[in-house]
């Protein structure tokens, strides 16, 4: 046995008693290391610091694309990349990210510009490498820069006056807006991820199969014959083949029900990725939030706090802050990994009383996150919490192990309801070609580009367009509003620049408080006929700007309406403002 096995057992002698000899037989296992693994430990300098930070700009991309990317350059796992915050694709933005064991000289060979594409035309750029001692954690970033531009406002001077504009962006900068969650949290037209995340709590896995791979209105048609098929047919080989790569959830069920069997719900449905499983839940989180900020808001003051409203106690660690109201984004990192037994830090909050609810403003005010270790407020907000998780079938003690472990951390947290904009600056600007870009961005910095001649921002609507008339021809003069401001970690600025416009951010259900008064008529102004052009956000070090145009809307009604369309996504009641100017 020594002999022939000593590569695959080991033996030793026990005693038991005092006379009792016992031969115990055991299988050796062997681990051995990755050769990724072994290379940084044998082969990094030493004394040289573990992490390359870089500063990552990108356009088109959102923040986890980019990232397997540069992973798939270095042939190294993304999980070795860490950065503060994701940015989505929707803008041009700047920030700062570290990788662990990567050469500066190797990373700037792989993530040199390549190919015939222009500086300026390049979807992301690496640069400003240097090696740093600890990494950047998912959370530390103070909060965001960002630049917007809204075109195609009223070219009448007495329909919207320059005037009317400054009062509305100061009014929105002093009052702030409501918090809410939004839409790239619920994912797209094909998927809504509360949904599934509700599926998932009530442990329906067959329901959350269902949604997921159901034929969608709005997809490309190949996509829908897809589904379509699968629905028709359960052909989950064919399935696999005409689904397309970047459905990733969708075909790691189907690889799913392909290994376990066509009624394998919950297993297939856990080859998905936790990454997705975790923004599934945490979406219905955010759902039941947005939910209960508008419904406080219609129903107590949208100008103070009132009694059995909660606000955080002070004195409190401001990184645990930070991270609390940001909706609890470390959470996300923690349960990338699998089961987890550690508790998340919950702020403790004070309930307001008619003794103190003068000491605080409505901008203390926040309201909780589902969990099982937050408290619910004491009057209707905190009994209409209850309803909503007892209708939808929502147990949050249920997803316990027996030794005391979460698949997903639930514990909540608490979220502000208001937020205001800081750092706030604007300008009018006049062009004549709706595709000119009236923002820099920063590799028009780097390259001492400067955007296309502007005319005289400071000349009258009517001087200007008589200007244009000489130097142009006929050419027709718009005019558009530049505005940059900082927000916090954790908000949303499609959230903020709707307060300021007045418009709903909701895609399904699209709502309008009713207001007669006049500041709320002069901040309506800015969005009827006008067009946002939408800029990125960028991290706490490090600026940004973009421009992406998105759909204006033109109602110019006052009251309460409800329209539905079958292909967009509801995310709660965001379409709530906080009313008059």
């Amino acid at each position: 046995m020594r002999r022939y096995g000593k590569t695959r057992i080991v033996a030793d002698t026990l005693t038991i008693g005092s006379d009792t000899a016992v031969i115990r037989v055991r299988p050796q296992f062997a681990v051995k290391l990755l050769p990724s693994a072994r290379d940084d430990k044998r082969d990094w300098p030493v004394g040289q610091p573990d992490y390359l930070q870089f500063t990552l700009y990108k356009r088109n991309k959102d923040t986890t694309a980019v990232i397997n990317q540069l992973a798939s350059m270095l042939k190294i796992p993304s999980t070795h990349f860490s950065y503060a915050d994701l940015k989505d694709k929707r803008g041009i933005t700047t920030q700062l990210c570290t990788v662990y064991h990567v050469l500066k000289e190797r990373a700037q060979v792989l993530f040199r510009p390549g190919g015939l594409k222009k500086l300026e035309d390049q979807q992301f750029i690496v640069g400003d490498l240097r090696y740093v001692s600890r990494k950047i954690e998912l959370g530390e970033c103070a909060g965001n820069r960002i630049a917007m531009v809204i075109r195609s406002l009223p070219e009448d001077e007495k329909e919207l006056s320059e005037k009317d504009i400054r009062r509305a962006v100061r009014s929105w900068e002093t009052r702030g807006f409501i918090n809410f969650f939004g839409l790239h949290h619920f994912g797209n037209v094909s998927t809504s991820y509360h949904l599934l995340g509700r599926a998932v709590l009530r442990k329906d896995y067959k329901l959350a199969v269902l949604l997921l791979l159901r034929p969608q209105e709005g997809e490309a048609s190949k996509i829908r014959a897809a589904r379509e098929h699968f629905r028709q047919h359960k052909d989950v080989a064919a399935a696999l083949r005409m689904f397309p790569p970047f459905l990733v959830p969708e075909r790691a069920v189907l690889e799913g029900l392909q290994k376990h069997g066509i009624d394998a719900h919950e297993l297939a449905f856990n080859s998905i990725p936790k990454t997705f499983r975790v923004s599934f839940v945490e979406a219905y989180q955010y759902f039941v939030w947005n939910e209960m900020a508008s419904m406080r808001i219609s129903k107590y003051s949208s100008m103070s706090a009132v009694v059995g409203d909660f606000v955080l106690k002070k004195k409190v660690d401001s990184n645990i802050s930070r991270t609390l109201n940001g909706a609890s984004e470390p959470a996300r990192k923690r349960q990338r990994t699998g089961k987890s037994t550690r508790r998340q830090s919950i702020q403790e909050v004070v309930e307001l009383t008619e003794a103190n609810v003068d000491q605080y403003l409505f901008e203390d005010v926040v309201l909780p996150l589902p969990g099982h270790a937050i408290k619910y407020p004491t009057n209707e907000i905190g009994a209409a919490y209850r309803k909503l998780l007892m209708t939808d079938g929502i147990d949050l003690n249920a997803h316990f192990g027996p030794d005391g472990s979460q698949t997903y951390l639930l514990d909540g947290s608490y979220r502000h309801l208001v937020r205001k904009p800081t750092r706030v600056s604007f300008q009018l600007k006049c062009y004549t070609d709706p595709t000119e870009p009236l923002i820099p961005n920063d590799v028009d910095r780097l390259l001492a580009n400067a955007p296309a001649s502007l005319l005289d921002n400071s000349i009258p609507d009517d001087k200007a367009r008589l200007l244009s008339n000489k130097q142009t021809g006929s050419a027709v003069v718009h005019r558009a509003l530049v505005l940059e401001f900082d927000l916090e970690y954790g908000s949303d600025a499609t959230i903020a620049i709707r307060e300021l416009m007045k418009q709903s951010s909701s895609v399904q259900v699209n709502w309008q408080t009713p207001s007669s008064e006049a500041g709320h008529d002069d901040v309506a102004k800015v969005i009827n006929g006008s067009s946002v052009v939408y800029s990125a956000s960028s991290g706490s070090r490090a600026a940004i700007i973009s421009p992406q145009v998105t759909k204006s809307g033109r109602d110019n009604t006052r009251k309460v309406m409800k329209t539905e369309k079958k292909t967009q996504v509801a995310i709660g009641r965001p379409g709530f403002s906080l009313g008059r100017s």
